[in-house]
């Protein structure tokens, strides 16, 4: 469990600071100029490490052409032409225009803008699709890396409902509930350690 100190700076102004333990096991802390806020983000993080959906934040700074590099490279099933395709289409479509953007910053609006600039561009429509459905796989194996929260790719990919996100990319998810199954019990088991 985590906790909630008061942080006095030299400069004489307060924050609070959160600090909590990821599932690694590394100390975390974020400062926020209200104590109920501090309190707020450390019920969030505790209640996603419990339901096994931890986002570590550094993860999300990173730079979309950084993960497509990485998760481009495991995909080892393809074959050569859709190889040659897809580099091409990562190349040529979204490393431009996204690249730089860190992935737990790309917003709903920029890959709306970005669609529609590829479909301005005179580009055949399975062009444009493909580059999408590239941008979204991605995207679905960055939450199964634990570098995005799969509400945030809803919003991302502007799916009306989590329902379409899961269902998309919930077998991303496998072992999602045994996990949490284990955390529970581990608390559960502290929890009555405590109470004797």
């Amino acid at each position: 469990m985590g906790s909630v100190r008061k942080v006095r700076h030299r400069s004489g102004s307060v924050t609070w600071q959160a600090r909590w333990r990821d599932p690694t096991g590394a100390q975390r802390a974020k400062n926020f100029d209200r104590k109920v806020d501090a309190d707020r983000h450390l019920t969030d993080v505790e209640a996603n490490k419990l339901h096994g959906r931890y986002v570590n934040p550094a993860l999300g700074r990173t730079r979309l052409k950084d993960w497509l590099a990485d998760w481009n490279a495991t995909r080892t099933h393809l074959a050569p032409q859709t190889r040659l395709r897809d580099d091409a289409s990562i190349r040529n479509h979204l490393i431009p225009a996204l690249g730089e953007v860190p992935i737990g910053q790309l917003t709903p609006i920029a890959i709306a803008r970005w669609v529609a600039q590829l479909d301005g561009s005179g580009l055949a429509p399975a062009t444009t699709r493909k580059a999408y459905q590239l941008l979204a796989a991605a995207l679905g194996s960055a939450v199964d890396n634990g570098m995005l929260h799969p509400k945030v790719i809803q919003q991302r990919l502007g799916h009306a409902s989590i329902k379409t996100t899961l269902d998309t990319y919930g077998h991303l998810f496998d072992g999602l509930d045994e996990a949490a199954a284990r955390r529970l019990d581990a608390t559960r088991g502290a929890a009555h350690v405590d109470a004797m």
